[in-house]
């Protein structure tokens, strides 16, 4: 299981994979790790464009309006999906081991999700 005293205060986990009961060796837990001021800047940009998009309304200028709420969107999604978010190997000893990737590794199918604060049964 992660150790949330090992980890740095930058990052939270969002999810964890367990292996399930007979799982083999091969099967490592692992956790979906956020980068905390990275997703408060998404969350920022997100709320910055839904007020750019309601002042472009109030003018009827729809049109330069999806453009720029689009670009906002696109832009906070990046931000937030960037830095040090992604998937992450768990250790025995309850510490970030090896990146994974940013995409959900294959080996999930097999596995149990659990929430970071939650006992697996």
């Amino acid at each position: 299981m992660l150790d949330k005293t090992k980890l740095s205060g930058d990052v939270w986990v969002r999810m964890l994979w367990l292996p399930r009961d007979g799982g083999g060796q091969a099967e490592r837990p692992f956790a979906l790790i956020q980068d905390r001021n990275r997703f408060w800047a998404g969350i920022a940009l997100g709320v910055i464009a839904f007020l750019v998009a309601a002042s472009f309304l109030l003018l009827n200028d729809s049109l330069i309006a999806g453009l720029i709420v689009l670009l906002l969107v696109i832009g906070g999604n990046r931000v937030a999906a960037g830095g040090k978010a992604g998937y992450y190997e768990v250790r025995s000893d309850g510490t970030l081991g090896a990146f994974l990737g940013k995409r959900i590794p294959l080996a999930a199918k097999h596995m149990e999700r659990v929430k970071p604060y939650e006992r697996p049964a």
